[in-house]
């Protein structure tokens, strides 16, 4: 039988969760590369495989949520190349970097 074990440190930055199979709907504790959208599922060997829930951020990391609590963000563009980040539950257009400034 062979072993699934890989260090990790040889592969940060990288996702680590509860995953599941659209195919055969095993679940596993999946690890992937940051970017990842479809895994390679460890049983019927598919990569019909997505992480169960959002990516959080590590523990200690840098984040950002709008002032309504929210933290999932969009972006948008104008047909003039202007560019904004924008709140997915209120709408409020977002600065992160003035946060950070202030």
């Amino acid at each position: 039988m062979t072993s699934n074990v890989v260090s990790l440190a040889a592969h940060r930055p990288h996702l680590a969760g509860n995953a599941r199979c659209t195919a055969c709907g095993h679940e596993w504790v999946a690890v992937a590369p940051i970017g990842s959208t479809w895994l390679r599922c460890p049983v019927c060997e598919t990569e019909r495989g997505l992480m169960k829930g959002p990516v959080q951020p590590n523990e200690g990391e840098l984040t950002f949520s709008c002032n309504c609590g929210c933290d999932v963000f969009g972006i948008r563009s104008n047909e003039t190349g202007n560019v904004w980040i924008y709140c997915v539950a209120c709408g409020t257009v977002q600065d992160p970097w003035r946060s950070i400034d202030e």
